[in-house]
Order: C-alpha cells, then structure tokens, then sequence
C-alpha cells in the first residue's frame, strides 16, 4: 500500500463518537493518494491518478490502551 499510494494521507471527518457506557469510541476519516507505484496484490501498474476514499475506525480500550481496532473503508 505505501509503495503504491506514497503520499496517502489521512483526516478526520467530524468528531469522534465516543461511548458513555462502555469503553468505545468510533472515529471517520477520509484518505487521498496518488498512484505512483506496482499496487500488489494484485499487480496493478502506477496509473498517476488522485484517489479519495472514506472510512471509519471503531475503537476498544482495555487499561487505557487500544485493545481491539476495526478499520472499514469504501474503496
């Protein structure tokens, strides 16, 4: 992914959703790269063109530390 996106970069879209209940918190973000390197798997060639995709992290804390992290994107 690095050598194929080299300058991906990420932001945070709004504010984190943070739990009251429960040791949680959600956060969305929006990424943009340009194709500039071999994307493997699968092989694709540098194309030269921007990319921009959305996703959202959900995040579990256990003793003050991530203890669980699911990443979903919109490719």
């Amino acid at each position: 992914m690095w050598r194929a996106f080299p300058d991906l970069t990420f932001e945070e879209v709004g504010s984190a959703h943070v739990s009251v209940d429960e040791p949680k918190a959600t956060f969305r973000w929006r990424a943009r790269a340009t194709h500039r390197g071999r994307l493997d798997p699968p092989g694709h060639p540098a194309t030269g063109k921007r990319v921009a995709f959305d996703g959202a992290d959900f995040h579990e804390y256990r003793d003050g530390k991530v203890a669980r992290l699911w990443t979903v994107f919109d490719a």
